[in-house]
């Protein structure tokens, strides 16, 4: 399982990487997962033991160790050890079920453990419910020691032509030290609902939210909103025909040590209002041509500035896909974006080859010409060149 790096800027570090994993059943009741790698960035490993002493329950202990753990945290000294987790999940009878999870992460100088404890309800097909319990605490340098606690609980609803789901979490940290940046309130909230109209219509919802207060100044908090509505046409009559017609509201406010909808720690807030439409026609068993239009209304701001500038955006992109033999595709798409207000036009294309794994994996990649992204969310633009994509569904 080999992996490089082919190009980066003076701002990145090359991951070159090679190694091999395996997964096998010792006994009936015994298995092991392991997986091992060394590279340009320090070794990276995986090993966990399952033991299934009946239906329904396993228990398993684990270890990892992640390289990249340390360049991903900006205040991480010393040397990260990895990480032992043990984990056990039991079914009681058909209806309730429980999950006990003890992590300790041995990361530098900031030792952490942390325990959850959940349960899941499930009175029928229809209807479950779960909730969950959490508590942790870790080493933090001079900054003292951090505690965790939070709780979440969360609901799901199914049948045929109705499928919702809501889970709420709520999440404390406080440290020793009275006046200290890492105390902060957090409230998460995540739910969707679908349903069937007709025969040929779908509709679809999702909002994900985060509200993060800090106990030093408003500068620290941070909000994050974004919500969703779509409509799906699926015609039976034909379904070599497919739409999608979206609204995405976005709110992305984060506080001076979070990052933005591009990951970015210094990048620009938004608000954002984002209209698209899609449509996709398959010619043949082997042609598939696609079309979409998007248009975006932001407000957008430097981090730590009120004075936000709005923009409009206009993205046009066509694609076609060609169905080469049995598990393999070749696309390829053109793609524009317009901006009235400021009449910049930029243009992109790119070109990939795909492979099927099943009905529900898709792993490809190609390359790109051009910096138009077709995520009108982002505010960094696309980067240009090799890109490899990995689609899943469920």
């Amino acid at each position: 399982m080999p992996k490089g790096t082919l190009s980066r800027d003076a701002t990145r570090l090359a991951n070159n990487r090679i190694g091999f994993g395996a997964r096998m059943r010792l006994t009936d009741k015994i298995d092991l997962a392991a997986e091992i790698s060394d590279g340009s960035l320090g070794r990276a490993g995986y090993l966990e033991f399952g033991y299934r002493p009946s239906e329904g329950t396993i228990t398993t202990v684990g270890y990892r160790l992640d390289p990249l753990r340390g360049l991903d945290s900006s205040s991480f000294s010393g040397r990260d050890r990895g990480s032992l987790v043990f984990a056990s999940t039991s079914r009681v009878n058909d209806r309730w079920s429980y999950t006990t999870e003890s992590t300790y992460s041995a990361f530098g100088t900031s030792p952490a453990l942390t325990s959850s404890y959940g349960v899941t309800y499930t009175p029928n097909q229809r209807w479950s419910y779960d909730g969950l319990i959490q508590y942790g605490a870790s080493e933090e340098g001079t900054n003292g020691r951090l505690t965790r606690r939070g709780v979440s609980l969360a609901v799901r609803y199914a049948e045929e032509n109705v499928k919702a789901g809501l889970r709420g979490e709520y999440r404390s940290d406080r440290s020793s030290r009275p006046a200290n940046q890492l105390d902060r309130t957090t409230w998460l909230a995540a739910g969707y609902f679908e349903t069937r109209v007709s025969e040929d219509w779908r509709f679809v919802s999702a909002i994900d939210a985060v509200i993060s207060n800090s106990d030093q100044s408003s500068f620290r908090d941070g909000r994050y909103v974004e919500a969703k509505l779509g409509y799906a046409w699926r015609p039976v009559a034909n379904d070599d025909l497919n739409a999608l017609f979206s609204y995405t509201y976005l709110y992305d406010m984060p506080g001076a040590d979070q990052v933005n909808i591009d990951g970015n720690q210094n990048g620009d807030r938004q608000r954002s209002h984002i209209l698209n439409a899609a449509l996709s026609w398959k010619v043949s068993p082997t042609w598939t041509i696609g079309a979409k239009y998007g248009y975006r209304y932001r407000q957008s701001a430097d981090r730590f500035t009120a004075a936000f500038t709005t923009s409009e955006a206009h993205l046009a992109v066509l694609r076609a896909d060609y169905h080469v033999v049995h598990n393999w595709d070749v696309m390829a798409e053109a793609r524009m974006l317009y901006s009235p207000r400021s009449r910049v036009r930029e243009t992109a294309a790119l070109v990939g080859v795909y492979r099927h794994f099943g009905n529900n994996l898709r792993v490809g990649g190609g390359y790109l010409w051009g910096r138009v992204s077709d995520d009108m969310r982002r505010i960094e633009p696309a980067k240009s060149g090799l890109f490899i994509n990995i689609t899943s569904q469920f």
